[in-house]
């Protein structure tokens, strides 16, 4: 599922969603927010139709459907994305932020199902997905959708973490389940947010888990403002 309002951000996660749903041989529902005040249903529908449309043309092998909600972005958000797989969003936005933005990422501090925010380049397919793990509960998760991401893309995977975080521990049942995903290994003595930054200039995807807390920790809130490809928090 996708979330969007016709914004420019939400346009680039479109296209970004419709390459995932043919990669993952699934249905592509787009949910168009109206966030305007007072609502406009016939402007709204006239931007649903059109980025539908745009969908199917770019994957033509994709079943997409549309609709539209209104209300707060965040709730609207989060009832439509019941049941999905995936919940796509766009970046903020500069300049300026965009409501659906803003909502994206309340989503993803409480969300049951994982969450892109779409946000930087789109790099080569080969290019590797990088993860954040530092043995807590919070990123077992991010872990394990991870491998899942690098297995299905046929990318290498790179894991990081801080120095004293169990990583061979975390990683081991993992490489197990996903003999074929190659895996690089780092370990940063400081503060981890700037090596994933760095990273994320050649990764296809970043993926981040919850803090022990299960909201967003300040690396995934870090990431979410300043990463340079898409960010995917684990449910």
């Amino acid at each position: 599922m996708i979330g969007v309002d016709g914004t420019a951000p939400s346009w680039d996660a479109l296209y970004w969603a419709a390459r995932e749903a043919q990669r993952r041989r699934a249905r592509l529902r787009v949910v168009f927010v109206d966030t305007t005040e007072p609502s406009d249903p016939a402007l709204a529908s006239r931007k649903l139709a059109h980025m539908v449309t745009d969908a199917r043309q770019l994957e033509p092998s994709v079943r997409v459907s549309g609709m539209i909600v209104d209300g707060d972005a965040a709730e609207a958000l989060s009832l439509a994305s019941s049941g999905a797989a995936l919940l796509v969003v766009g970046d903020e936005g500069e300049p300026g932020r965009t409501p659906l933005g803003r909502a994206g990422r309340t989503v993803a501090d409480a969300s049951a199902v994982p969450v892109v925010v779409v946000r930087g380049q789109l790099p080569p397919d080969h290019s590797p997905v990088v993860v954040g793990a530092d043995g807590s509960a919070g990123t077992q998760s991010a872990v394990g959708l991870a491998f899942e991401e690098a297995g299905m893309r046929g990318c290498p995977l790179i894991a990081v973490s801080s120095a004293g975080a169990e990583l061979d521990e975390s990683l081991a049942p993992w490489r197990d389940k996903f003999p074929r995903v190659p895996v690089r290994t780092t370990t940063i003595e400081a503060e981890p947010t700037p090596a994933l930054l760095a990273l994320s200039r050649r990764a296809q995807l970043v993926v981040l888990g919850h803090g022990d807390d299960d909201l967003l920790g300040p690396v995934p809130s870090s990431m979410l403002d300043s990463a340079h490809c898409p960010v995917l928090i684990s449910a």
